[in-house]
């Protein structure tokens, strides 16, 4: 942002512009954090495990059931606290 745009901001935009930095800024810092520890622990491992069996992505949708559905519907509404129909 410029100093001219600066300016012309609504309070409310600069907010949400102010909001959306700090935002961004967190997740910065938390990924900086978990590349930290990772190459750590990464260091301290014996045998490396193989970087296709790290980077694998299994990319097929899981099929469930009807009851498979009706089970995850009654755990959530579990968590929530509400009643079982």
């Amino acid at each position: 942002m410029n100093f001219i745009e600066f300016w012309e901001l609504t309070p409310s935009e600069f907010f949400i512009k102010c909001n959306a930095f700090s935002s961004k800024q967190k997740v910065e810092g938390d990924e900086k954090i978990i590349i930290s520890y990772l190459t750590a622990y990464w260091q301290r491992v014996n045998r490396m495990p193989k970087l296709t069996d790290i980077l694998k992505t299994d990319n097929k949708p899981k099929v469930m059931t009807p009851q498979d559905m009706l089970n995850q519907i009654k755990q959530l509404n579990t968590r929530l606290q509400g009643e079982e129909g």
